[in-house]
């Protein structure tokens, strides 16, 4: 890799752009849960011609961020694309571990059926309690596609908290399968919404769900040919 282009500013915003992609964050919503200005990320994240973009002591507050919402992300990496990009974890003994960029930076890696369908199977043999299911709309664009299959291991009850504010597939009481990004309602129950601000799905934001089971996506692939 040049080593002048890796620590450019627009390197690293797109590496820093892939890493809040996958933490399903809002620029607003990490100013409000982690007192990182929202201005401040939109300078990091469209860094101007002069601009130097993501400092190390910006890259180590959103390395802390990550690691609190279940991403393990190195400087290195974040800041000159060294090593392994950031990983997905949520139990470290039985969880399939995927690289951020097999999640959000593959578009030209696709995958026929017949070897998405021998992965599935691999992945619920290797995982504690998993779930796999295939995206069928345009709600998670760009982070997910119509036809992309994911899948994640399901927590439930009061685990069912610990994530908040990423992009899960969710089980509700009525019995759909979602991939949705989960945030908290009231009354033990939650709001489901959409990444995408031009999804064409009726009810883009769901409130008041209760949810049986949840599973952050840590798996994904896309298929070579999106319904």
């Amino acid at each position: 890799m040049n080593q002048s282009l890796s620590i450019s500013a627009e390197a690293k915003a797109k590496r820093l752009k892939s890493a809040r992609a996958l933490a399903g964050f809002s620029r607003k919503q990490i100013e409000d849960l982690y007192e990182i200005s929202e201005n401040t990320l939109r300078l990091w994240e469209n860094p101007s011609s002069k601009s130097k973009g993501l400092s190390e002591k910006g890259a180590i507050k959103i390395i802390t961020m990550l690691k609190k919402v279940g991403i393990i992300c190195t400087l290195e990496w974040l800041l000159y694309g060294n090593g392994e990009g950031p990983r997905t974890y949520n139990n470290l003994q039985h969880n399939v571990i995927t690289p951020l960029e097999k999640i959000i930076n593959i578009p030209e890696v696709k995958w026929d059926d017949e070897i998405i369908f021998e992965e599935v199977e691999a992945f619920r043999h290797l995982n504690p309690d998993p779930i796999a299911i295939r995206v069928n709309d345009d709600s998670m664009e760009p982070f997910l596609q119509k036809g992309d299959y994911v899948a994640g291991n399901k927590k439930y009850g009061s685990d069912i908290e610990k994530y908040v504010g990423l992009i899960c597939i969710i089980e509700t009481a009525d019995c759909l399968q979602l991939c949705r990004r989960l945030d908290r309602d009231k009354d033990n129950k939650f709001i489901l919404s959409c990444i995408n601000p031009a999804t064409r799905i009726d009810q883009p934001v769901l409130y008041g769900v209760k949810c049986h089971s949840v599973a952050q996506v840590v798996w994904f692939r896309k298929k070579e040919t999106p319904l």
